[in-house]
């Protein structure tokens, strides 16, 4: 007995110790892409029960059976990981958010939901989205097609990057403000996007659907766009630095002609005797000297960004605290900006019931410098004489370069102007957040939103430049304030009874906005020493003093109910006031409402293992659209003042300007959207697509009336537009192995608007280019069509000559004269489109962004025929002319009046643009750590690398072609967080 005890015990110690002998010790830490650690994440051994928590720290430690085991790494919002252990006794890991996770929380408007029991069309842009697009001096620039039915557009080019023009679904309405509301951190924002910090910033949702958007009731009319900044995480101090420097430079340059080409244009067009009349031209051109102005006036610009951020926080205080400096040098001389942001989010929770807390904003601007508009003149370098002179004899700028032209000046002169250019604005959300003991569920929230803005703008044009020689000196102060306070109580009740979740908010809100501006102009001082602080001693003061002020005030209803997250239910009602209408229509009210349902959450999906999300959703809601300015319903005098009865002095007078409309009311857009959510294949396939429609009736439009009281129109409801479209969203995750990642992004929109109706009676406004059954931004003129060649018959053209331009007889009538004016597309794009492209393998990263517009035809102001004035004065671009030995058929003959009914050159405005591309390096977790950091980043970008486009001109989606041109900017970067 006692040997087989003994035999017995010794086989239990052998199995015991190989057990222990095949057992791994594997640690590591569990962070996120920020470097933050991930508390309470889970760590299980793949196909057992074996698992851990982190700690606070987001440190574990777990044993394993051996080296081929593989680690399973999880936490809620974060896509899982699988490590395979290897040889490794410490691995280290950092989880993505995972945007396609069904239980993700999206911000909605006055709270927050599951992506799941979301039942409006929304679409979001997250933190590591804006990471992937490298450093922009504008977010938006990260948006452009990036999200489905989002179409943002660059208007103009400078070095603050804030000209662009954003549509959520198109357009709506004819003149009133087609622009969504933007919404920050709760608040209404009406700041400049450039003011934001993008590495500020958590989340940007985009409300497009009146469903979604209605809780913002009439302001919401053009959809919303809400941007949450990053709060304090609980866990240990964070420190996080993010550094970059770019150079910018031009591309895509039209042919602009040199002194050679332009002598040549010039003998041939008006002759040689005449060109021979100016002693400059035929000396420069003699000597063969030949300004490039457009080269004088633009540069290679640079950029560099800093940013540093102190974020943590406990159970009972979380912060967030940040300041970043941005330094742009433009491609136009004199063309400068500096920012600073600083942030502070800090909540407090003293109780368990309550919260107190603060999200604020100070943003400081300098524009000082002189803004493109006159530092370079652009306009003037691309029309100014290129056999001038620019600089004397001593290098100084030549203020009229041609002596026998006067009236032509030096596009360089306002490089000399004194500009000092300010602004500074605070904007505040700050909240008390109670949650009652009373009612389990039920909240209060206090919402405050403050913000004050100024301008303070001084200007001086001495006698180094055109107007200030000309004027004894020239000068301008502006200063502006505009102060915006909101106040909304928000009490919301949120209860789960088993299956059955109810959410419920009321909302009383109230905004005020003033603004004020006080602008002085003056002209002839005694000295140029004091520059724009003298206006009190100008021969010439033109003193301009503007006031405004708009009141809102706002009630909301909304409830949100789902049954086993399957059937998804919300209604929203909310009624609206608004100062800026007349007496009778102060108040709108508007509702909506959304059917949801989660079919994947169905009995009979439950097998099919394939399908992780399928929603269908149903919305249909009425918005209203103030979109007028204030005091625009009430009779205002216009100022004309005289002089009075001595002759000597100026008497004040006026004039009516406007009549009294006490019944102007909302424009009401009533929208109806049905889409589809999807994700298949464990969240390896997801999108969305959604289908709407969008009728807008009592348009907010200027009339034409008798002018027998001096008024020739007035602003009425009238008129209904139509408004449909069709938006995709497609993610695919195509490769996701241990070393190497691939995952797509494709969305495309497309949109289509309608005049219905403008006056009532079925007529057109042919001076207005408003057409019924016509987009609102269509082209209406004569259609080129050639060139009249040589012994061709110009029978409808019988004043034509060969080489002019020919118009096509477009009814047949064999008469050339305004019936003849047709449709020729239109000004915005029939679809949108984004595709990114995101790689990884092991800690290198690559993507690239492309977006595109299509179907937009535009005037290319560039192809006019007599822009150069009748004896050609004035420089243009080279083109192919037609002459008897070239008898093209694409443009006319180099000569005046080739084109008696000034004919415009339409253009295909479309255009794929290579937006972006980011190659990052993420240093491994094993440096990190002997480095003592958390998280360490570099990375290169370049921002609009490529453009493809038919159009010949500045660029396609420039509204000026004369203008500062689109730069392509190279970054190199870091980001460290400690």
């Amino acid at each position: 007995m006692k040997t087989n005890a003994l035999i017995i015990l010794t086989i239990v110690v052998a199995m015991f110790v190989n057990k222990i002998q095949a057992q791994v010790q594997v640690t590591g830490e569990i962070t996120d892409v920020d470097g933050a650690p991930i508390p309470g994440a889970t760590v299980i051994e793949k196909g057992t029960n074996n698992g851990v928590a982190a700690d606070f720290d987001g440190n574990y430690s777990i044993a394993v059976s051996s080296y081929s085991s593989t680690l399973v790494f999880s936490s809620v919002g974060f896509a899982p990981k699988e490590e395979l252990v290897g040889q490794r006794s410490r691995i280290n890991i950092v989880l993505l958010e995972d945007s396609q996770r069904l239980d993700e929380v999206v911000v909605v408007g006055y709270g927050t939901q599951k992506k799941s029991d979301v039942t409006g069309a929304v679409a979001s842009f997250s933190a590591a989205d804006i990471e992937e697009q490298g450093p922009k001096i504008n977010v938006l620039q990260s948006l452009q097609g990036s999200l489905a039915g989002l179409n943002v557009s660059q208007v103009s080019n400078n070095a603050s990057q804030d000209d662009f023009n954003i549509t959520i679904r198109g357009v709506n309405s004819i003149t009133a403000n087609n622009q969504p509301l933007i919404v920050l951190d709760g608040v209404p924002y009406s700041g400049g996007f450039n003011e934001i910090e993008q590495s500020d910033i958590q989340s940007i949702e985009v409300l497009k659907d009146a469903s979604s958007s209605a809780i913002y009731g009439a302001r919401g009319a053009n959809g919303v766009i809400l941007i949450t900044t990053k709060k304090g995480k609980t866990g240990k101090p964070q420190i996080t630095y993010n550094g970059s420097y770019g150079i910018q430079e031009l591309y895509n340059l039209p042919p602009i002609m040199s002194g050679e080409e332009y002598w040549e244009f010039a003998n041939e067009r008006v002759g040689s005797d005449q060109v021979n009349s100016f002693p400059t031209l035929v000396e420069n051109f003699n000597a063969g000297r030949s300004v490039d102005w457009v080269d004088l006036v633009t540069r290679s610009g640079q950029q560099h960004r800093h940013a540093l951020k102190f974020s943590g926080g406990s159970d009972y205080v979380n912060y967030f605290l940040s300041a970043a400096l941005t330094d742009v040098t433009g491609v136009a001389i004199g063309d400068d900006f500096q920012q600073v942001v600083a942030r502070a989010n800090i909540s407090i929770k003293p109780l368990e019931w309550l919260e107190i807390g603060t999200n604020t904003q100070y943003t400081f601007q300098d524009n000082s410098g002189v803004p493109p508009d006159l530092s370079g003149n652009f306009t003037g370098a691309f029309f100014a004489n290129p056999l001038t002179n620019a600089f004397d004899e001593n290098g100084e700028i030549q203020l009229i370069p041609w002596p026998e032209e006067p009236l032509f000046g030096n596009p360089l002169a306002n490089q000399n102007v004194i500009d000092d250019d300010i602004d500074r604005r605070l904007f505040s959300n700050n909240y008390v957040l109670i949650k009652l003991p009373f009612i389990d569920g039920l909240s209060y929230r206090l919402n405050t939103g403050y913000s004050i803005a100024t301008r303070a703008l001084g200007r001086f044009w001495g006698s180094n430049t055109i107007e200030g020689f000309r004027n004894q000196g020239q000068a301008r102060t502006l200063n502006s304030e505009e102060t915006d306070v909101l106040l909304e109580n928000i009490i919301v009740y949120d209860k789960t009874f088993g299956k059955h979740n109810l959410n419920l908010t009321g909302l009383l809100s109230t905004q005020e906005i003033r603004r004020e501006v006080r602008d002085v102009f003056s002209q002839r001082f005694p000295t140029e020493v004091l520059t724009y602080y003298q206006h009190d001693v100008a021969e010439v003061i033109v003193p301009n003093n503007t006031f405004s002020e708009q009141k809102f005030v706002s009630q909301m209803g909304r409830i949100n109910y789902n049954f086993d997250s399957r059937y998804l239910l919300t209604g929203t009602i909310r009624r609206d006031g608004y100062s800026g209408f007349g007496q009778n229509n102060k108040f709108g009210t508007f509702f909506s409402g959304a059917l949801g349902w989660n079919i994947h959450n169905e009995k009979f999906l439950e097998e099919i293992e394939n399908i992780n999300q399928l929603k269908l959703r149903l919305t249909y809601g009425e918005n209203g659209n103030q979109a007028i300015d204030p005091f625009q319903t009430v009779s205002r005098l216009n100022e004309r003042n005289y002089l009075g009865g001595s002759g000597n002095t100026t008497a004040p007078g006026y004039f009516p300007g406007t009549l009294a409309t006490p019944g102007l009311t909302w424009e009401t857009s009533k929208s109806l959207n049905a889409g589809i959510d999807f994700a298949l294949f464990k969240n390896r396939i997801s999108g969305s697509l959604d289908v709407y429609t969008t009728d807008t009736e009592d348009l907010l439009l200027e009339r034409s009336i008798s002018s027998v009281h001096g008024i020739s129109n007035v602003t009425q409801n009238i008129g209904k537009t139509s408004n449909q479209g069709i938006e995709f969203l497609l993610n695919t995750i195509n490769i996701n192995s241990e070393d190497f990642s691939w995952s797509t992004n494709f969305n495309i929109a497309s949109n289509r608007n309608e005049i219905v109706d403008l006056y009532g009676d079925g007529t057109d406004d042919i001076n207005n280019g408003w057409f019924i059954g016509e987009s609102i931004d269509v082209n209406f003129d004569f259609l080129f069509d050639g060139v009249w060649q040589v012994g061709e018959d110009n029978s409808l053209q019988p004043d034509s000559q060969p080489g002019d331009v020919k118009i096509r007889d477009v009814n047949g009538d064999g008469v050339i004269d305004p019936d003849d004016r047709t449709f020729i597309g239109q000004r915005n794009p029939k679809y949108i489109a984004g595709l990114t492209n995101s790689f990884r393998y092991k800690n290198l990263s690559l993507s690239f962004s492309l977006f595109t517009q299509q179907g937009v035809t535009r005037v290319n102001p560039l192809y006019d025929t007599d822009i150069v004035f009748l004896d050609a004065r004035l420089n243009t671009i080279m083109l192919n002319r037609w002459s008897e030995d070239n008898p093209i058929n694409s443009y006319p003959a180099n000569r005046n009046g080739t084109n008696p009914f000034d004919v415009r050159f339409y253009q295909d405005a479309s255009f794929v643009r290579l937006r972006n591309i980011t190659l990052a390096y993420d240093l491994p977790k094993d440096l990190l750590d002997k480095m003592g950091v958390s998280n360490l980043r570099i990375y290169a970008n370049a921002n609009n690398p490529f453009t493809f486009t038919d159009w010949e001109g500045l660029d396609p989606e420039l509204v000026s072609q004369r203008d500062v041109p689109i730069n392509r900017t190279i970054t190199l970067g870091i980001d460290i967080t400690l």
